[in-house]
């Protein structure tokens, strides 16, 4: 289990709608009307997608406080993923239509479970980018260039693996194939800024009463003509703190890991087995509870 801070923050999603057209000649209703179907069918699946989860969410977190065996019983359109080693569901489903920024990773149910470093930069600022140095005593430095909306580094002295330019890509370092940074350059022609953001999570404690233990984020993720979208879902764990003694709570996923994919129903079997505690293990410094939690996913 990582170590983890508190943080109180909140995120603005940025939601793109799906409007209807008057058609007036009817010889071409048809040609049009099959697309926007489609789309409003796309929709309710992404509705659905999110309902299907939240409700997860619900029961696990249920199941975590009271010891009862819950099932879930639905159709999924997609990859439904259960990975027990970093305590993270996560589900993958295709739309033709954006429904959810593409930029990062944004809560739907609560504050983010995590952190990560971000570098934000103005059009033609340079700044130095540490961990991309190639050496302590080399720094790297690194020029948004809005002109050409395009992150600039110095390949002599930064350890980037690919291209001088960066254009939304993400860049790796040869130094250490760890050190991710994703180059967001989507805000240059509005407000003349972009950001490097490092791949690194940090995990983020939560106030009992106030915040989840399971937080769900959404990303979509375009082709390069864009012309479809990967929907990425993810259920995440985070410890919850109990403020008035210290104490906290976290759920984490047992079992073998597990992937059903396709247009197909499935049935989900969410058990608690055990507890554990930590003393002392909380992040404000009381003891942890580890709260292990069985997610099981068939066919059905």
């Amino acid at each position: 289990m990582k170590k983890k801070n508190f943080i109180s923050q909140t995120q603005v999603v940025s939601v793109v709608l799906i409007t209807g057209v008057a058609l007036i000649l009817a010889g071409t209703a048809y040609y049009w009307s099959m697309p926007l179907l489609e789309k409003t069918k796309k929709s309710m699946e992404l509705q659905d997608a999110e309902t299907f989860l939240l409700d997860l969410i619900d029961a696990i977190e249920e199941v975590a406080e009271t010891g009862d065996v819950k099932t879930i019983e639905t159709n999924i359109n997609g990859e439904f993923i259960i990975l027990p080693d970093k305590d993270e569901i996560i589900y993958r489903i295709r739309s033709p239509s954006l429904a959810y920024a593409t930029t990062t990773y944004v809560p739907i149910n609560d504050i983010p479970p995590f952190k990560k470093k971000v570098i934000v930069f103005s059009s033609d600022e340079t700044k130095e980018v540490p961990e991309l140095n190639k050496s302590k005593s080399v720094k790297c430095f690194a020029t948004l260039d809005c002109s050409k909306e395009a992150f600039i580094f110095d390949t002599s002295t930064c350890a980037v693996s690919n291209d001088t330019y960066y254009n939304m890509e993400e860049i790796i370092s040869t130094k250490d194939p760890n050190i991710k940074y994703l180059a967001i350059t989507s805000y240059c022609d509005t407000y003349n800024l972009g950001y490097l953001e490092l791949e690194k999570e940090e995990k983020l404690a939560g106030i009992k009463g106030e915040n989840h233990n399971l937080v769900l984020l959404v990303k979509a993720i375009g082709n390069e003509e864009r012309k479809m979208f990967v929907n990425m879902y993810r259920i995440i764990s985070r410890e919850i703190i109990d403020e008035k003694n210290q104490i906290g709570y976290y759920i984490d996923f047992v079992g073998d890991p597990k992937k059903i994919e396709g247009n197909t129903n499935i049935k989900i079997i969410i058990s608690r087995e055990s507890s554990d505690v930590i003393p002392g293990g909380s992040s404000f410094g009381g003891d942890l509870n580890i709260i292990k939690i069985k997610v099981e996913a068939y066919q059905s």
